[in-house]
């Protein structure tokens, strides 16, 4: 007889967590998403560190490719007005080349809402 015994650990420190203090936090940095798993007194210190940056950073609102193509300017540039701005910036960061004219293709937003998922 074979018995599997699976533990949760803090990806932090190594520590086992019991299963229901286990606290998962999602984030992303630079366009990557992260997810970790942390003990309640490690997810504290993380939050504590994090919630004097989020208070003042800015929100990054992601539009979904298809929403973004029924608020087209035109058929090159499935995004407008601010939602362009953001992925223009962040298509630029990750070394995709919007046309000379500033419109994105539908590549680079189906890119960027892959990375944002």
């Amino acid at each position: 007889m074979e018995r599997l015994i699976r533990h949760r650990v803090d990806d932090l420190d190594g520590l086992p967590v019991a299963e229901d203090l286990n606290q998962r936090i999602e984030f992303s940095f630079r366009g990557t998403d992260y997810v970790i798993d942390l003990r309640p007194a490690n997810a504290k210190k993380m939050k504590t560190v994090l919630r004097q940056y989020i208070k003042v950073a800015r929100k990054v609102e992601v539009v979904a490719a298809a929403q973004a193509a029924d608020v087209g300017e035109s058929s090159d540039s499935p995004c407008a007005g601010d939602q362009l701005e953001v992925i223009l910036r962040w298509a630029k960061m990750h070394n995709y080349a919007p046309s000379p004219s500033g419109n994105v293709t539908n590549q680079i937003v189906q890119a960027f809402n892959a990375a944002h998922r």
